[in-house]
This record gives structure tokens, sequence and C-alpha cells, in this order.
């Protein structure tokens, strides 16, 4: 009997083991959690706050465990443990030899995945590999985060068919349950159908069996819901590779592996007709297929992931090695931004990530940090595949294990990493490891025994750790919530935001930014409800902190547009043009790290003009014309210029060229480019 099937330990050692292994099951429990009402990003910072408290609780037992008995529970090293390591040590690396450390080591409180929550993932994946080492324990464990993830896949099945606006879901087609995210919903519920399927073939009590195949068969359902066509094209990926494998290896039934066979073929005919067929109301009734054959991978925002693609692959040859460091594409896709992202809407010239976790890691890890990343993947299945060669047994191990870790990696090539996969992607290898060490005959070795004073030390000194980088990041979350809320209300104070900015946090930068962004966005309201002085003041407040974040990120164009804004509502508050030269040293500062970003283009233009240089105007409009044509607001903005100069035919004739090579006018520009046409004085 495994030690965790055990119900009541009976030594300190036993109770110790225990504690560990409960609270890293609760980790299987962090994506229910979502906090709508208290956090900044409710998906997301309780989640990995709480986590990380999970881990480090867990690791303070495991580092009593081993002061008592270190031949009993030492780390074992093997293949994967070494290729997991030399993975994080290239995380590492990248991290202080990148653009900007600090965002790589702590990223943003809207994703929480630095290198410092990373570590605790990688501390996760070595806990469970080493305190859960049997057939039984796993199994448990299996269903465990089975049961866990199966109450998510029920919320987002009522957000499908009973309560669309449950949980902020705001009558999404596409459901997130508690987790924020269609894409992070869809891969997690890939996940649930490996592990269902798993332990459908496990299980000997038929009660058991069907219990757990059917919650398998929901997190099937959550794939289709959740509609991410990267996480379709992994499942049925995950199907035909099991399939394949069974058919290849499954030696004690020819007429099955026969079937088996027959099966992958029909399969793929199946997907074939849903192609063909997609129109149709049966095909549109299935949910998600539709959004799988209904269009290309890279149609519509796909298109713009191709390119974001494109630009990790052009702009890691700049950083070779170690790429540009973890969380910072950002600064890459601004160096290396293609103008036609515009022709798809504002909300696409943005992309803090290449929306592909392999690009991505190309482009922040570089080559070193792809090969170890592809080697967590490789290393892995040929685990599984020596296993089975070994031993018979496998078989289902390395099948399963096989389909799940190639359909996850289809997953993640089109998508990208968040909490929740990290959880389960890591659990996935972890189990891997583990299945390396059962037939290990493990030492009993001699119980030391610890000090009560001992133990204390140890838990004081993790309480410490997970107070200073939980408790108050989490504070600081809540109280910059209820700020923001505050202000938009029309109840803010400076106190409050000094208050905030004053408890400890590491994503300071992000507080002081939404606290700013969102002074922005009310400063209107405010004056037109007589708070004119009270906004200056909040706007002064605000610059002076965006100052200290442009310090931290010199290279972060949001930093300098935000300053601009800010500058933009000082300079008509308080009618005052100093702030126009102030805005014009931002917006010329960004342009060196974005030279061809249209909003920085047409934002410093109108600065020139109102400071009498509508030669260099047109200079920065001209670049944005020559950045692509399709772009309409590149023409009439230019045409505006020499119009504002008195030259109304070299306008027109720009208007004139501009309507005759972009492809799509829309009503807004149509409308402008009227206006600018009614300007000109008709000839008698």
């Amino acid at each position: 009997m495994s030690q965790f099937s055990k119900i009541y330990p009976k030594t300190k050692e036993e109770w110790i083991l225990r504690s560990a292994q409960i609270l890293l099951g609760l980790t299987f429990f962090v994506p229910f959690v979502v906090i709508p009402s208290n956090f900044v990003f409710p998906f997301i910072v309780p989640k990995i706050l709480l986590f990380r408290s999970l881990v480090l609780f867990a690791f303070a037992c495991y580092t009593v465990l081993l002061l008592m008995n270190w031949e009993k529970y030492k780390v074992r090293m093997n293949w994967l443990h070494w290729t997991v390591l030399l993975f994080w040590g290239s995380l590492f690396v990248s991290t202080f030899a990148g653009v900007d450390w600090y965002r790589s080591f702590w990223d943003n409180h809207e994703r929480m995945l630095g290198l410092f929550t990373l570590s605790h993932y990688i501390l996760f994946y070595f806990l469970l590999s080493t305190l859960f080492r049997t057939r039984e324990d796993w199994k448990w464990l299996f269903r465990l985060f089975l049961v866990a993830g199966s109450v998510v896949m029920f919320i987002g099945v009522i957000q499908k068919y009973i309560n669309p606006d449950l949980l902020l879901n705001r009558a999404q087609e596409r459901v997130s349950a508690t987790l924020g995210n269609a894409i992070y919903f869809s891969g997690y519920g890939l996940f649930l159908f490996f592990l269902g399927m798993s332990l459908f073939v496990e299980e000997k009590k038929k009660e058991w069996k069907w219990t757990m195949f059917g919650l398998g068969i929901l997190g099937l359902l959550g794939v289709f819901i959740g509609g991410t066509r990267g996480t379709l094209l992994g499942v049925f990926t995950m199907i035909a590779v099991c399939l394949l494998l069974y058919s290849l290896f499954w030696k004690e039934n020819k007429q099955v592996r026969m079937y088996l066979r027959i099966s992958v073929v029909v399969g793929v005919l199946l997907l074939a007709l849903l192609g063909i067929f997609r129109d149709t109301e049966v095909v549109k009734s299935i949910p998600g297929v539709q959004r799988f054959v209904g269009a290309s991978l890279f149609g519509g925002s796909g298109e713009t992931r191709l390119m974001a693609w494109k630009i990790a692959v052009e702009g890691s040859k700049e950083h070779i090695l170690f790429g540009w460091g973890p969380n910072n594409y950002y600064y890459l896709f601004n160096k290396y931004y293609n103008p036609e992202f515009l022709e798809l809407g504002w909300g696409e010239t943005w992309f803090d990530n290449a929306h592909s976790a392999v690009f991505n890691t190309l482009a922040v890890q570089g080559v070193i940090g792809i090969v170890f990343y592809f080697s967590l993947f490789g290393v892995a299945v040929f685990s599984l595949y020596s296993l089975y060669r070994k031993n018979k047994e496998y078989l289902h191990y390395f099948v399963l294990g096989s389909g799940f870790l190639i359909g996850h990696f289809v997953h993640n090539a089109f998508v990208f990493e968040n909490p929740t996969s990290y959880l389960y992607f890591f659990f996935a290898l972890a189990f891997v490891a583990s299945l390396l060490q059962w037939k290990i005959e493990v030492p009993t070795g001699k119980n030391k025994g610890v000090s009560s004073g001992m133990m204390g030390m140890i838990f004081f000194v993790v309480i410490f750790f997970a107070f200073v980088f939980n408790v108050n990041p989490a504070r600081a979350n809540m109280s910059s919530f209820n700020s923001l809320q505050a202000l938009v209300s029309g109840r803010g104070s400076m106190q409050m935001f000094e208050n905030v900015l004053q408890i400890p946090s590491p994503h300071r930068d992000d507080i002081r930014s939404d606290i700013a962004r969102t002074i922005v966005d009310v400063s209107d309201t405010y004056v037109q409800a007589g708070r004119k002085e009270e906004m200056i003041t909040y706007l002064q407040f605000a610059q002076s902190e965006i100052d200290k974040n442009m310090a931290l990120h010199p290279a972060d164009v949001r930093l300098h547009l935000l300053s601009y804004e800010i500058q933009k509502h000082l300079m008509t508050y308080r009618e005052n043009t100093e702030h126009v030269f102030v805005s014009e040293r931002v917006l010329e500062d960004a342009l060196q790290y974005s030279p061809e970003r249209q909003q920085l283009l047409y934002n410093l233009a109108l600065i020139k003009v109102q400071v009498n240089k509508p030669e260099e105007a047109i200079k920065l409009l001209q670049t944005a014309v020559d950045g692509d044509p399709n772009i309409m607001e590149s023409w009439w903005r230019l045409a505006s210029v020499y119009q504002y100069m008195g030259d109304n035919d070299k306008a027109m004739s720009i208007l004139d060229e501009g309507e005759k090579r972009v492809k799509s006018i829309g009503d807004y520009d149509k409308k402008i480019i009227q206006q600018l046409r009614d300007y000109v004085p008709k000839e008698e």
C-alpha cells in the first residue's frame, strides 16, 4: 500500500509526507479559483498566488522530510529530470541576458508567468515526481485532478447552454468557465480527456471505469465548446496518434489492430467530409467543428498570428542564442512591427506574445531555449517508449501519454501558455518521471528526526517568503482594484493612490500604469463635473508615476503613448503649450523603438503640425503610407497636412491616389475624405 493511500498516518514522518501530498493535491483545484469582485485580472492573479503558496508549503514539508531521511526522499535524477532542469536553466539565462530582466523575472500581473512563477512550476514537478512513487498514488492523483477539472468543465457547460453571462462570460459563443479565456478552457479539456481515457483503461471496477470515462468525455466536450481551432487540431492529433500506436504495438489481438488502422483511415475521411459539407446545417450545429473546418487556421485574426510568427523568426536572429528574454516578445514585436497589422483593426496591432508557444519560445529564449523546449516533449515520449520496450504492461501509458504530449504540442503550436496549462503539463511530465522510478527500490534509510525548533524555523522562513511574495502582491492588487473602482465612480483621492503604491509588490509598475490609464479615461468626466483642478493634480501624479515606469522599462512604447495622453489632457485643461513639446519628445523617443507603428506616426505628425513643423509631419505620414498603402487613414492624414499648408491640389491628388490604391474604405474614412474635399474652395 502506498503512503498516499493510507488513511491514518502514524508517525511524524508520515504526517509530514501526507501534508505535502495534500498540499500538492490542492493545486489541482487552483483552476477553479476566480474572485471577480476583489482582484484586477481575477482569473489570473488569485490562481497564481494560491498556487505559489501551496507549492511553497509543500516544499517546506519536503525540506523537513529530507532532513529526516535524505536517502529515502532525495531526488533521483533521470534524463527527464535533467531536461527539465536544463529548460529552467535556459529560462534563467534568458531572463538576465534579455532586454528587460524585470519583466522577464516577474512578468505583468495580467499573466504573472515570469521566471519567479515558473520556478514554482519546476519545483511542483520535482515534488510530485518524488513524493508520489507508486501506481496507486498516481491513480488517486489522476482521479483527483479529473474530478477537480470536471467542475470547471461543468461550469463551461452551464455557460454554454444555461447561463451565458455566468462569471463574466458576457454571452460569448466560446466559453471560458473559471479560466477567463476560451483558449485556456479548450486546452484544459484536452488534458482532462487524456486523464479520463487513462483511468478508463486503468480502473478495474466498472463503476470507477465508466465514471472516469464519462468525465473524460466531458473534457472532450470542453474542447468543442471552447472552440479553439488549435486545440481541436490537437485533440484530433491525439486520437490519431493513439489509434496509430495501438495498431502498431498492441500485439494481443491482430483483428483489433486491423480495426484500429481502419479507424485512422475513417477518421481522416470523416474530417475531409466535415470540410466538404462545412456549410450544411448538420455540421454547423456541432459545437466547435464549424469554427475548425469553416475557416483556415490563418483566416481572420489567424492571419495576424501568422504575421506575428514571422516577426518571431525574424526578431530571433538578433538574439539568436538566448532570445530577447521571457515575456519580452512585446519589444521584438514593436521593433519589427508590420504596418499591415492595422488592416485588421487597432486591436490587432498590439501583441505581447507570438500566440504560439513554439514561436514565442524561439523569440524569447532563442535557439538554446527552443531546443530544450522540444526536448521536454521528446524526452518524455522517448521515456514512455523505453518503459514499454522493457515492460509491455506500460502499453497504455506509452500510447495515451504519447498521444496527449503530441496533441498538447500541436495545441501549443497555435496558442500561448497560461497558469492552468503549465499546471497540467508539468503534472504530466512528473507522471512520466515517476513512471521511470516505479520499479526502482528506494532505500529505507535511517530516520534522523528533526527538532521542533528546526521545523519551526523552516516554516517561519516559508511563511515570511509567502507573505512577501504572495500575500503582499494580493493586498496590493486588491487595494488597486478598490482604488480603480473608486476613481471610476468619482470617489478617488490622492491619498488612496498613494496608499496603494506603498504596499510592497513586484507588480507596482503595473499598478502605476493601471491607475494612470484610468485617470486618463475618466478625466473628461471629472472636468465636466467641475473638478478640473482635482483632475489636473491627478494627471500630474499619473505622469510622475509613469516616469518611474519609463525608467524601469524605457523601451515600452505603451508607456510613451500613455504619457502622451496625459500631456494632451494637461495641455487642454491647463491651456499650457509646454505640454505639446513634452509630448513631442516622448513620441520621438517612442518612435526609435517602433519606427513603423502608425499610432506613433499619426500622433507625432499631429504634434508636429501644432508646433509648426508641417514638413516633418509630411515625412512621418509618408512613412505610414509607404509602410502599408492599403490604410486609408494614412492617406487622408497626409492630405490634411498639405491642406493645412494651403496646397489643396496636392491634398486632393493624394486623396485620389489613396482611393484608387486602398482595397476597402470604411464609412468613417469616407466621412473624413468628404469633409476634406468639401473644405476646398469652389472655383467660380
